[in-house]
């Protein structure tokens, strides 16, 4: 019964990571709410499966980063690069407003984090509360027209072949990581997020 509550309040928690970076630069959830679920679905069966393995619970915030900036750039037309400088400034910002979260909460509340992580009720009760602040902050951010709006310039011609690549390569990767812990969940997820981004990548590609 652990894995459902478990794996909603996550998601909610990885789809307010993905409305900080997409505020970055000026975009909205509409402009891809379906791959943002399935990306926020990704990122939350991640922390489930992984949770107990040190190694790779220390290697998620970087998969995470990675399937971030594929979705700027295969679904958004961001450059690679600007998409791994978004994709790493807004997960750094988000984990310091949760830090800064816990640190209001133990000075007015005086719920610590220990108290937190042994109550999984207050724990979910937090990551509400966090999503929400940061949905209202991005929507607030947006309306002020703040953020990098600024048309990006055009991208280098093989451009597609590199997405492609890093996409390749890092599902290989990670992959034969997961195969030798025995972690085959997470690597069908993570298999089934690369091949959206593979198909999406070929569907613009071919269209163009």
């Amino acid at each position: 019964m652990e894995f459902i509550p478990f794996v909603t309040f996550s998601m909610l928690d990885s789809l307010a990571l993905i409305v900080v970076v997409l505020t970055l630069y000026r975009f909205k959830l509409s402009d891809c709410l379906w791959p943002s679920l399935l990306i926020a679905a990704v990122m939350s069966l991640q922390s489930f499966t992984l949770r107990e393995e040190l190694f790779f619970a220390n290697l998620v915030p970087f998969v995470n980063v990675l399937l971030l900036a594929l979705l700027l750039t295969v679904l958004l037309q961001v450059p690679i690069h600007w998409s791994f400088i978004g994709s790493f400034g807004g997960y750094f910002a988000y984990i310091l407003f949760q830090a800064i979260s816990a640190e209001v909460s133990t000075a007015v509340f005086s719920i610590s984090i220990e108290d937190i992580k042994a109550s999984p009720i207050k724990g979910y009760i937090f990551q509400v509360i966090v999503s929400m602040l940061a949905f209202l902050i991005c929507h607030y951010c947006y309306s002020r027209g703040w953020g990098y709006g600024t048309k990006f310039k055009k991208r280098f011609k093989y451009e597609p072949i590199v997405v492609a690549v890093v996409i390749v390569v890092a599902t290989l990767t990670f992959g034969i990581l997961l195969i030798r812990q025995q972690v085959i969940l997470d690597l069908i997820v993570v298999a089934v997020a690369m091949v959206f981004f593979i198909v999406i990548l070929l569907k613009k590609e071919l269209s163009k």
